[in-house]
């Protein structure tokens, strides 16, 4: 069977960039740290930007 997909609010999300931000490690660092794809907080960077609010495009 396939793996099921992994679920994090909004919340947890701004957190996660905020982290990121603060003490200025890489996505991979993070990545490996929570154990959440790359790939999905990359997005979550884009989508939250620099201070962790949600882009007042989307």
């Amino acid at each position: 069977m396939g793996e099921q997909r992994q679920h994090f609010d909004e919340a947890f999300k701004r957190e996660t960039v905020r982290h990121m931000m603060e003490t200025g490690k890489t996505v991979t660092e993070v990545s490996k740290e929570i154990d959440v794809p790359v790939s999905s907080i990359r997005s979550w960077k884009q989508q939250y930007g620099n201070t962790a609010e949600k882009s007042k495009l989307f």
